[in-house]
């Protein structure tokens, strides 16, 4: 579960409606990410996750799974209300189906 950051509601990620193309993808720096979590709620598709580890600063950075990686739709949301620059978005040209993903 996480909060949804309008309400503080807390919501199933299978409540989630999410894509079934990936129009990006995102990269989590791991050693500039402090685990402030302003990333979670921001994520439409709630594909971000607190991490499980510390960084060498002993910092919990945030983390995406590799199987939900498909469903990121390339919003940029996750990096505007990142305050460390932590998270870098990629969107692709084209969607791409995730029966075409590697």
């Amino acid at each position: 579960m996480s909060a949804d950051g309008a309400s503080g509601h807390l919501i199933e990620a299978k409540e989630v409606p999410r894509p079934d193309v990936q129009r990006g993808y995102i990269e989590i720096f791991e050693q500039l990410c402090k685990g402030c979590d302003l990333c979670i709620p921001a994520c439409p598709v709630r594909i971000i996750e607190p991490g499980r580890g510390a960084n060498m600063m002993g910092w919990r950075p945030v983390v995406v799974e590799a199987d939900l990686m498909k469903y990121c739709i390339g919003c940029n949301l996750c990096a505007m209300v990142c305050p460390d620059q932590a998270i870098e978005v990629f969107r692709f040209d084209e969607p791409v189906p995730h029966e075409e993903l590697p």
